[in-house]
């Protein structure tokens, strides 16, 4: 959403780490006088074969990712065969390799910035190598906050993945109806691959009439969503939430994951 407009530059060819990172590296040689920014673990990867300066910021720690291949490396130091004791060999080597790359890449970045003080101390932990943090902000919002209406509207803004746990809200939405002295509905913003299998649940706990899926909408439908709620629940572990300040912004209550990284920034509130 930059005020501007985004250029983007797509370096096209095959879809090999060696061809696309000899892309990387003349690409960047041609736009020398411009600063780097690296993110997340992907560009650590790439980066980790490139000689030029850069900066990184990491969101999301390896904790934080179930798929991140390198938690099952040898020398992962928060005890990798606890972690996978599935894994292969094969599985464990292309861990390592992984693994040492990422290390690499961190290791020769100019800064290294992530979100909160626990995601710093995890990645230090990791990988042996200090980061600083900026818990990140929000537009402040023109609009007037909630009115709290007599119907008690929960809202959920997220993809729709099973690592949001949107089917933990369903179920507690199902479980609660009967305690509410008010009529209540949920509202789920979003799209992902568990959508079909949300509204399945939906409809076996028989609220499918009180659950709306909009799925991807504009932002002014989204303002309107937010204009409408009463609650907003985030329950997921994430490694921050910003959906979770801008529901709190719009004058709505929030129910978040204590392990959220937003957390951090909303202690004793």
């Amino acid at each position: 959403y930059g005020a501007a407009g985004l250029k983007v530059t797509v370096l096209s060819g095959p879809r090999h780490l060696l061809s696309e990172t000899l892309r990387l590296r003349r690409f960047c040689q041609r736009h020398s006088s411009e600063k780097l920014l690296v993110m997340e673990m992907c560009g650590v990867i790439y980066c980790s074969m490139l000689t030029i300066p850069y900066c990184l910021h990491i969101a999301d720690t390896p904790a934080l990712l179930p798929r991140d291949i390198s938690k099952h490396a040898w020398s992962y130091p928060l005890g990798s065969a606890s972690l996978a004791p599935a894994a292969g060999w094969r599985k464990r080597a292309k861990g390592e390799v992984v693994y040492r790359m990422i290390r690499r890449g961190i290791s020769r970045a100019q800064s290294r910035l992530t979100m909160t003080a626990r995601n710093c101390a995890e990645l230090q932990q990791v990988f042996g190598l200090p980061f600083n943090f900026s818990w990140p902000g929000i537009a402040g919002a023109s609009l007037p906050l909630s009115q709290q209406p007599e119907c008690c509207r929960f809202l959920s803004v997220c993809r729709l993945e099973p690592s949001k746990r949107v089917d933990w809200i369903i179920q507690s939405f199902s479980e609660i109806l009967l305690q509410l002295r008010r009529t209540a509905r949920l509202d789920i913003v979003g799209d992902g691959s568990s959508r079909s299998a949300l509204e399945s649940l939906a409809v076996d706990l028989g609220v499918a009439d009180l659950v709306q899926f909009h799925g991807h909408v504009s932002d002014a439908v989204l303002e309107q969503c937010y204009r409408d709620g009463s609650v907003f629940v985030m329950p997921a572990r994430q490694g921050y939430g910003l959906p979770g300040l801008e529901a709190l912004l719009r004058g709505l209550r929030l129910i978040v994951h204590s392990e959220s990284g937003v957390s951090e920034a909303l202690q004793n509130c």
